[in-house]
């Protein structure tokens, strides 16, 4: 490619359109499905060589998505830099729908970004990221990548704006914005089905010795790079556990991220073994995310921007599934339980009804557990990114997951869950003056076919009394704005098992009472 006669003409000024070439090479969880990705986020990879007078121009619309960036990446797969949706300004005339309160429905949402290929300087260009500062020095070549997450319910993988244009221009003459690519709408077709079905199988189970991956009690860690990802493969288990400390040294040395990690991102994981159990339950707090799948008219504010929990294959990095932070069942108490296993060792109470959200452990023996935090705001001091390793808990304190085996046979209480507002289940438990806690108290009849019953609410008992019928008085006052379940476990006149779930409601109006003439109250 003649790059140097870029900017000879008004037509050459405006550079050479490589657009098409991140249609080629967006990611797919069939083909494309390697350095632990996250099943909500869509990635289009390009590639650049660092050609002196040369830069990239990125030319679009602001996606109506959660988070939309763009990364740079050496040939270690490292991030070197990044830019995020709410750090790119708009084109004159047009506005960021990403910016807390702004409009995400404006129709003027054009921007301008550049990829320059030389070192970060002191003071920064607008809208502009280096590729020429590597982690160990310069930098010449390697890829970027174009992220966007959780596109608005109805939209396309673009978030309904189709490509950026990606264009190679000249640094010696500024061509302006140019015309939209052709391959502006080109999407590569999909292979589906692939990723479930991994999901959903398993190979025979293989016992482990002591020096496969994972520990009987799992360990949290924040991810730091590549190095580090390697030794606790090799080193956290029983038997080559205190060869990790040791071995730490190698790990700074290593660099920062890797995986082709996305610096606005951080990550916690831990790697899990069916040799000690066939299912784990993991509990941490969970903060509140912005509400935008459904549509909302304008950006919410929020401590955090995403999260995600997932699992992944060690050796092949696939996801097997991600639970994003609105398909997370969130309890009353702000906190998320999130069970794995096979699909065939599946607990029957392991759904969100009863308070948990179920990942699939996948095809291996072992797997690797991921939580991430997107962009947290300086309200949300217990974020990953705020963790140093080996100190997390210190840090992230309930936020911080903590995961067990169940034992053969034990079933966890069913969970009083959070009511949602809308598609997000992160929305902690208001204490704001003026909301609504619940009134509500009441007495419930079981179904004659029961004989004995345990019942139990939020995963306490409740006393029953007998009578015509087995009875037991509900007790929800003082309970915040939500839903609660009342799990039943009984017996019947012939000694076989009933389980059945009821689920109750607070602060919801209730309709007009005719005695008191009231517009409503809520209970």
């Amino acid at each position: 490619m003649a790059l140097a006669s870029l900017g000879a003409s008004s037509a050459t000024a405006q550079g050479v359109d490589t657009t098409c070439t991140l249609a080629l090479t967006k990611t797919d969880p069939a083909t494309v499905n390697v350095a632990y990705p996250d099943e909500a986020a869509i990635y289009w990879v390009g590639a650049y060589q660092g050609v002196p007078g040369t830069r990239l121009r990125i030319t679009g619309r602001y996606p109506h998505a959660r988070y939309f960036s763009f990364n740079v990446y050496d040939n270690a797969v490292r991030p070197i830099d990044a830019i995020a949706d709410v750090e790119i300004q708009p084109d004159a005339g047009s506005m960021n729908p990403f910016v807390d309160g702004a409009s995400r429905t404006a129709e003027n949402r054009d921007y301008t970004a550049f990829i320059d290929f030389g070192p970060i300087p002191e003071q920064r260009a607008p809208n502009t990221i280096y590729t020429g500062t590597g982690q160990t020095g310069p930098n010449f070549s390697g890829t970027f990548i174009l992220r966007t997450y959780i596109p608005d319910k109805g939209l396309d993988e673009t978030g309904g704006v189709g490509l950026p244009t990606i264009t190679l221009e000249s640094t010696a003459v500024d061509g302006g914005r140019p015309s939209d690519s052709a391959c502006k709408g080109l999407a590569k077709p999909p292979v589906p089905g692939v990723a479930q079905a991994l999901a959903d199988g398993a190979f025979p189970f293989q016992p482990k010795g002591l020096d496969a991956p994972g520990q009987p009690t799992p360990k949290w860690i924040k991810f730091r790079n590549l190095v580090q990802v390697y030794n606790r493969v090799v080193t956290d288990n029983p038997f080559f556990d205190s060869a990790t400390e040791p071995l730490e040294t190698a790990e700074q040395a290593g660099g920062n991220g890797g995986f082709l990690s996305n610096i606005h991102n951080s990550y916690v994981y831990a790697m899990l073994n069916r040799s000690y159990g066939e299912v784990s339950i993991t509990r941490m707090k969970v903060p509140s995310t912005p509400d935008t799948r459904g549509g909302v008219a304008t950006m919410p504010t929020a401590p955090l921007r995403y999260l995600s929990m997932c699992t992944n294959e060690i050796a092949s990095q696939r996801f097997y599934a991600c639970a994003t932070d609105d398909q997370t069942t969130v309890g009353a108490d702000g906190f998320a339980e999130y069970v794995v296993s096979t699909k065939a060792s599946r607990p029957a109470w392991a759904t969100s009804d009863c308070g948990f959200t179920w990942l699939p452990f996948g095809s291996a023996t072992e797997n690797v557990l991921v939580l991430r935090h997107m962009l947290p705001s300086a309200a949300f001091p217990e974020a990953i990114q705020r963790a140093e390793i080996g100190k997390e808990v210190a840090t992230m304190g309930d936020y911080f997951p903590a995961t067990r085996y169940l034992k053969d046979g034990e079933q966890p209480a069913c969970r009083a869950t959070r009511q949602s507002t809308g598609p997000s289940l992160g929305l902690p438990p208001s204490t704001k003056p003026g909301r609504c806690t619940s009134r509500r108290s009441f007495t419930i009849r079981l179904n004659r076919r029961f004989r004995s019953a345990t019942v139990t609410v939020a995963g306490k008992r409740v006393k029953t009394r007998r009578g015509k019928r087995l009875r037991a008085k509900i007790v929800l006052k003082g309970l915040p704005k939500g839903t609660y379940r009342v799990r039943i476990v009984g017996r019947d006149r012939k000694g076989r098992k009933i389980t059945t779930v009821r689920t109750y409601r607070t602060c919801v109006k209730q309709a007009a009472s005719s005695k008191r003439g009231s517009k409503g109250a809520r209970a």
